[in-house]
């Protein structure tokens, strides 16, 4: 191929690419609109929120399905680590909170008189928060917990500085802290996390990412992420790319519920505006290991190393998914906050109406382009 030719083509490959990058896409009006950190986006139909469970000790944020479907990337920090709980009895969140106290109070007694331990205090500041603080001279930690509109919502800190600038950020969650409504999208300045509203006047260090299943399509998971351009990408180097980032984020984040991605479409990372900001994003095939049996013998649900084997025994074909990942890359150095965004609609279709995909892959990119489309700033 000669020059001219190469050149014609990148040409060509560049308007059809800013073509679409161009093309509006109207949200239809019926679309629900949810609240996320800064952000508020649209999606087609009611959701279930990924929430925290009492029980689960590895605090992950997940589904309330059978097989305790887990989210990646859901995470909220504001100051510090904030969690949202499914919703239970008064009663029962008070039971947990007094468990608390006695662990706290056989700390205390257990390390009666040993310096390495620290001090450490609790409180009640009304009738359903409790608040604990622990600290020496290298950190300081605090654990919070209230009770509002029937769930449970936690703060939690571990932080080298003193104790009264960590005390300062608690303060300042607190006081400005509410309980929000599914879809209330707040008129006043702050951030949305699940269920909550934070006040703020300015824009705060944070992590808030929020997943969201569809009711109409339960195989389907969005999650919208706003991250400070100051706490870096998840590609541990300098200055990462976009397409680095969702390079990763398919590699690394999503791998491990795989057996082989296989990028669709070209360019395979177009441009994409979320929100007014430039960034990259993709739409993957995902080929899924088939559900495991447990049966040390049955060669149909071992991994890829066996492929000429599953070919003998006439394996049924593994199941196909799809998925969809949008990255916008923040500038720290900006003026005014420029956030990093992360979207990202994922199918899994083990979770399914009959452990079937409900959306086919045209439709799911179609969805998935809207919804990327209908993300903007409060």
């Amino acid at each position: 191929m000669n020059f001219i030719t190469r050149s014609s083509l990148f040409i060509l490959l560049n308007v059809c690419t800013s073509l679409a990058y161009a093309q509006k896409i109207n949200v239809p009006e019926q679309w629900k609109t949810e609240c996320i950190g800064n952000f508020q986006i649209s999606v087609p139909g009611d959701v279930e929120l990924a929430l925290l469970h009492y029980h689960d000790r590895d605090k992950k944020y997940n589904f309330r399905t059978k097989m305790l479907q887990r989210v990646f990337y859901a995470t909220t920090t504001y100051g510090g680590g904030i969690g949202v709980y499914y919703e239970d009895e008064k009663e029962f969140y008070l039971k947990t909170r007094q468990a608390e106290v006695d662990r706290l109070e056989k700390y205390r007694s257990d390390n009666k008189g040993n310096p390495k331990a620290g001090k450490f205090s609790y409180s009640f500041p009304d009738e359903t928060s409790f608040l604990a603080k622990h600290g020496n001279s290298d950190r300081m930690k605090i654990e919070a917990s209230s009770y509002y509109s029937g769930r449970r919502y936690t703060y939690e800190t571990l932080d080298r500085r003193d104790e009264v600038s960590v005390t300062k950020d608690y303060d300042n969650f607190a006081k400005n802290f509410r309980p929000r409504a599914l879809y209330e999208i707040p008129n006043e300045k702050g951030v949305c996390i699940p269920y909550g509203f934070i006040k703020s006047d300015t824009p705060q260090d944070r992590v808030i990412s929020s997943a969201m299943r569809l009711k109409d399509h339960p195989d389907v998971t969005v999650l919208l992420m706003d991250k400070s351009a100051s706490r870096g990408g998840f590609v541990r180097k300098e200055n990462p790319t976009a397409i680095e980032e969702i390079r990763y984020i398919w590699e690394w984040g999503f791998n491990w519920r795989t057996e082989k991605l296989q990028a669709t479409g070209f360019p395979r990372f177009p441009l994409v505006r979320i929100a007014g900001y430039k960034g990259r994003s993709s739409f993957v095939e995902i080929t899924r290991p088939n559900p495991a049996t447990y049966d040390p013998d049955d060669v149909c649900t071992k991994n890829s190393y066996y492929a000429e084997e599953q070919i003998l025994a006439k394996c049924p074909p593994l199941p196909v998914d799809y998925g969809y990942v949008a990255y916008v890359q923040g500038d720290p150095n900006a003026k005014e906050d420029t956030p990093s965004l992360l979207l990202y609609v994922l199918q899994e279709s083990k979770y399914g109406p009959d452990g079937k995909p409900s959306i086919g892959r045209d439709e799911l990119h179609t969805m998935a382009d809207t919804i990327a489309a209908s993300i903007k700033r409060r």
